[in-house]
């Protein structure tokens, strides 16, 4: 026996082995061949996962003529199955995972919106409360003063109506002041025509009166 292996000998006898675990890579190739045997000469190495397309199964010879990008082929049988590998399940499932954790978070996003739009919506509900209370007071501050305005105008139209009849008497009277002034007019008129028709007759009279006079007082002497 030669030195170094009897020394890893000894070595081996005198430190205990430690137990690891080690895990089995799954990234593995299968070689794609131009026949139905081992051999037959491999065409390509197509990776573990790919998805082929079966064109025939041999299962005298354990092989099946496949299609894979285009490329025929021969693949052994017990390379083939109908479910996708534990890698490209695990590669599907982490994808879906993601996207649960993104459809997660935007849902998380999407609760603090409408968790924060609810409390603004209060808050505008508050407002608009508050709103509807200041026009509801000025609605009634409206009434009382549409009230005052009827009241006004009710008064005004009574005033209105005493202004009108004001006038008619008003008016009536002032007809009737002309017309005193016309008999006013007339009587000094006449009295006026009077007094001069007098003086006139007078004016006549008197002299014949004093003439009559003379002659009684030239009789007499």
């Amino acid at each position: 026996m030669r030195p170094i292996l009897l020394a890893l000998l000894l070595l081996s006898l005198a430190v205990p082995a430690t137990a690891a675990t080690r895990y089995v890579s799954d990234d593995l190739t299968v070689p794609l061949r131009d026949g139905p045997s081992k051999r037959n000469r491999v065409l390509r190495h197509v990776k573990a996962g790919t998805p082929v397309k079966l064109l025939l199964n041999d299962k005298e010879s354990g092989y099946s003529a496949v299609e894979v990008s285009g490329k025929e082929g021969w693949i052994a049988n017990r390379y083939l199955q109908k479910r996708p590998g534990a890698r490209q399940r695990l590669a599907r499932l982490e994808k879906k995972l993601q996207q649960a954790e993104a459809d997660k978070a935007a849902l998380q996003k999407r609760l603090d919106e409408l968790t924060q739009g609810a409390g603004e919506q209060q808050q505008a509900l508050a407002a608009a409360r508050e709103e509807a209370a200041r026009l509801q007071a000025a609605l009634d501050r409206l009434r009382e003063d549409t009230r005052d305005v009827l009241s006004i105008k009710r008064r005004n139209e009574r005033l209105g109506k005493e202004l009108g009849a004001l006038r008619q008497r008003f008016q009536a009277v002032q007809e009737e002041n002309a017309r005193l002034k016309d008999r006013t007019a007339r009587d000094w008129f006449l009295r006026g025509a009077g007094v001069v028709v007098l003086g006139m007759l007078l004016g006549l009279i008197l002299p014949r009166l004093r003439l009559r006079r003379r002659d009684r007082w030239s009789d007499s002497f």
